[in-house]
């Protein structure tokens, strides 16, 4: 039925279609992989593109807060509160020596009752934690005035600034 002939033949057909449909198969998986690269840089360009909204968010708002501080137009208290929460952000810059004495006042003022809880004290009792609180600013006062001119210079100056400036 078959001649010797033909069975070489065959293999090699056999052998050939095996080799084009493995060739057919990786052809399917690096169209695959490049949609999925595809589809990875822009996810990622997505996710840079919301990094950098909230860091300039971030960095406008400690510019503006450090501002009023400075203007009188808002208590020490409530800008160290919010500009160490602003800082959690960035860990690197918030330990620097010029920034340290945030951290150092808003461990002592970090305890006071805020918002709700405020209202919740005692007239005696709200009255002695402001009596507290003031003693705070103004033992911290100064430098604490020192810090908020340079961290306004520096957000300033990071105006526009990737949001990774501050990696560590």
């Amino acid at each position: 039925m078959f001649d010797t002939l033909d069975l070489p033949f065959m293999l090699l057909l056999a052998g050939g279609l095996i080799v084009l449909s493995l060739l057919g198969y990786l052809g399917w998986l690096l169209l695959q992989l490049r949609r999925q690269q595809r589809r990875d840089a822009a996810v990622q360009t997505q996710l840079d593109d919301s990094n950098q909204a909230q860091h300039e968010q971030r960095r406008k708002s400690i510019e503006l807060i450090a501002l009023a501080a400075i203007h009188g137009d808002c208590e020490l208290s409530e800008a160290c509160i919010r500009i160490k929460h602003l800082l959690d952000y960035y860990p690197g810059l918030a330990a620097e020596p010029e920034h340290r004495v945030i951290g150092e006042m808003y461990a002592e003022i970090s305890s006071f009752a805020t918002h709700d809880a405020r209202q919740a004290l005692t007239a005696s009792e709200r009255s002695a934690e402001d009596r507290a609180r003031y003693r705070v600013q103004e033992r911290y006062g100064n430098a604490f005035m020192a810090c908020m001119q340079t961290l306004h210079a520096r957000m300033r100056a990071l105006e526009g600034s990737r949001y990774d400036f501050d990696t560590g």
